[in-house]
């Protein structure tokens, strides 16, 4: 990670334990990329975590669907609701007129 203060850049500096076999991964993918074996491991870290973030903005989006596709769906059961009472009120209205209980209008 590096910083610009008073235009020079700041770097931390880090030591990191690796096995043999994964230390050998990097060399040959720092060569394949024509990079240092630094370059290619900063490479690696910024592709895993914008890797991680973007799965977490997935699964962020998902949530939003599912949540987006319940509201519709308890606004579809709420018009059901409201026409299945409508209906009934109707139908209550026409029996009370039809046996001369009709309310006043």
């Amino acid at each position: 990670m590096s910083n610009e203060k008073n235009g020079a850049k700041e770097e931390i500096r880090f030591n990191v334990r690796l096995p043999p076999e994964l230390h050998q991964r990097v060399i040959t993918r720092a060569k394949a990329n024509g990079r240092s074996m630094n370059s290619e491991i900063i490479e690696m870290l910024t592709l895993v975590a914008g890797d991680i973030e973007n799965k977490k903005l997935d699964e962020l989006r998902e949530k939003l669907v599912m949540l987006d596709a319940r509201m519709r769906y308890t606004a579809a059961e709420l018009d059901e609701i409201a026409q299945q009472k409508n209906n009934l009120l109707t139908e209550i209205t026409l029996r009370e007129r039809m046996m001369g209980h009709g309310r006043p209008d």
